[in-house]
């Protein structure tokens, strides 16, 4: 006879020995069964390989198993190669909740064992249940520990990278170290990227983490970063729309996003892009595509180069701000008085006075293409 931890006298525990004895001979059975379940369950454990996947949760098993024989619950040995297992999944991508889950799978199918084949063990699979509990709980604090510990790791250290290759490819760098760089981000050096661009610095680093983490969550490879008086943002497997309503999810406004360019030195070029087309963007409108507004974002680029032919009617936008919006409207409106009209809320003959009366300060004739053209440049700076 034996003492239990609560001092009553209890069947001797060679039972439940003989009965993890019996479990141990089948456990490659039961370890691959409950691979196969984690692996079905939870769609992350493809990235791992399913021998080394096999062979992990035998040894987690036989591990509680032989505790349970011995009486207690997973001891510092047992949990000390946990931890190790948690850092190694934790840089295979497995997310902490998952590797939790899994876990939990494996010993809820190794218990499913014990309760159905007790045999003599019967009488003691309540203190059965409560090791297993207790090897659950005491595993799943020092999985989450370990796994924390390496994820803020490895998150630093990409940030670290990030943020080197920014300042290359903003300062026009695609040579060895940016292609290594890309490399050891998971970036596909060969295939296209497209860059964004906006206003900030380094205290504005929590948007660039919403716009990061909005962007991953749909298996978008993104990398942050800040140069000069600009965050700027590189990404692989998106598109501008997407890009754009991540940034506006973060509330980023007056954005630019560049074109799909291919290789490292076409993130060069979609970085440049980006930059072009935040010219484009007024203060405080929703982030805007090169591909959509690259005529003026060429023209505004070059604002101060043709300011002393522009600067007359840029005066007379800043002094007739009703004229400047419909002029600016009836562009938008592609040079519809009905359309301008209505997005104004305005009467048609209004808009009609409107436009002609700037034809007449600025002896430019909004009507026509040329003229069209001259206005808006001269409106949109003058809202800069």
């Amino acid at each position: 006879m034996n003492i239990t931890r609560g001092g009553h006298i209890a069947m001797s525990w060679s039972a439940v020995r003989e009965l993890c004895e019996s479990l141990e001979r089948g456990l490659p059975r039961i370890a691959e069964r409950s691979t196969r379940k984690i692996r079905q369950e939870l769609d992350e454990y493809g990235a791992v390989r399913f021998g080394e996947h096999v062979a992990a949760v035998h040894d987690q098993l036989h591990r509680l198993l032989g505790g349970i024989a011995r009486r207690r619950a997973l001891d510092e040995s047992d949990l000390a190669q946990a931890v190790v297992l948690a850092q190694r999944r934790a840089g295979q991508g497995i997310s902490v909740d998952v590797l939790i889950n899994a876990f939990h799978i494996g010993h809820g199918e190794l218990w499913n064992e014990l309760r159905h084949a007790p045999g003599a063990a019967g009488e003691q699979l309540p203190e059965v249940a409560t090791l297993v509990l207790e090897s659950v709980h005491g595993i799943s604090s020092v999985l989450a520990a370990a796994h924390t510990d390496v994820t803020a790791a490895q998150q630093s250290q990409r940030i670290t990278l990030s943020q080197r290759l920014i300042e290359l490819l903003a300062s026009g760098e695609s040579g060895p170290e940016a292609q290594r760089l890309a490399v050891a981000l998971e970036f596909d050096p060969a295939a296209a990227f497209i860059a964004a661009s906006w206003a900030g610095g380094p205290e504005d680093m929590p948007d660039s983490r919403t716009v990061s983490r909005s962007l991953s969550a749909r298996g978008v490879v993104v990398a942050t970063g800040h140069h000069s008086d600009s965050e700027v943002l590189i990404t692989q497997g998106s598109t501008p729309v997407a890009i754009a309503k991540a940034l506006g999810g973060a509330n980023v406004v007056g954005a630019g996003i560049g074109l799909p360019r291919e290789g490292v030195a076409g993130a060069v070029l979609s970085v440049g892009d980006a930059e072009l087309a935040r010219a484009a963007s007024a203060p405080g409108s929703p982030a805007s595509s090169l591909s959509e507004t690259w005529y003026e974002a060429c023209l505004l680029s070059n604002a101060q180069r043709l300011e002393p032919v522009l600067s007359a009617n840029i005066h007379r936008a800043s002094e007739n701000p009703r004229l400047a919006q419909t002029v600016l409207t009836f562009a938008e409106g592609n040079m519809s008085i009905a359309d301008t009209a209505r997005l104004l809320n305005l009467h048609a003959n209004t808009v009609t006075y409107r436009l002609d009366r700037w034809k007449k300060v600025t002896g430019w004739d909004p009507r026509t293409f040329d003229g069209l053209g001259k206005s808006v440049l001269a409106c949109k700076i003058a809202d800069r």
